[in-house]
């Protein structure tokens, strides 16, 4: 009966949206704002920790260590997800000299929903482009950066692509854009643009195995 049952839309607020942040280091994990407190441990670098405030340049956290304060030097308002290539930035490619070095683990795997194409001028040059069926996938490798290298690496991998994320992104040959591999693993892949990407499903040579190293 309806005289038994509260109305929670008008008695309750909703909840607050939880905000998170990430470690860009191996950082400790202090019981006050400060390096004079005590550390509770240290937890590894790019961990998800809850936040709940700040002071005097530090963070009050919930961490894999218990709630205790982190520096803002060593925390980021982004996870750092890998980087699938597809093309040139393979290992053993003619890019792949931007990522050698600063990777902790390469995976070979496939990103579905994704056709790839070739510019028929320039069969080395290729893209991705989103497909609607589950049946085209791409083989991509999976690349962990590691977390000192991160921000660096990224930033040369967008100059490479010649991606600028405040210019208009269909001009663009690539926009930079988080995808989801057959492993369930979200990494960053440098997507065909809106422009070149109509120019390429009409003209373009779709490599049908999904794998740059099979395309002829």
């Amino acid at each position: 009966a309806s005289r038994y049952l509260k109305n929670a839309s008008s008695s309750t607020s909703p909840a607050p949206k939880t905000t998170y942040r990430w470690t860009t280091a191996n950082v400790n994990v202090r019981k006050g704002p400060g390096t004079s407190y005590a550390s509770l441990g240290v937890v590894r670098a790019n961990e998800r920790v809850t936040y709940i405030k700040t002071s005097k340049g530090w963070s009050n956290v919930k961490s894999s260590k218990g709630t205790g304060w982190i520096t803002n030097r060593y925390l980021a308002t982004a996870g750092q997800h890998p980087v699938s290539v597809y093309g040139t930035l393979r290992k053993g490619q003619s890019a792949y000299h931007l990522l050698r070095g600063r990777t902790a683990s390469e995976t070979k795997t496939r990103v579905p929903y994704f056709n790839m194409y070739l510019k028929p001028d320039k069969t080395w040059w290729s893209f991705i482009i989103p497909s609607s069926s589950s049946a085209r996938s791409v083989v991509v490798e999976r690349m962990v950066i590691k977390p000192a290298y991160y921000h660096s690496t990224l930033a040369n991998l967008d100059k490479w692509e010649r991606f600028d994320p405040r210019k208009p992104l269909a001009d663009q040959n690539y926009n930079r854009k988080l995808v989801t591999d057959q492993d369930g693993k979200r990494s960053w892949a440098y997507v065909g643009a809106s422009k070149i990407s109509n120019y390429l499903t009409k003209s373009g040579i779709r490599v049908t195995s999904g794998d740059y190293l099979r395309r002829f």
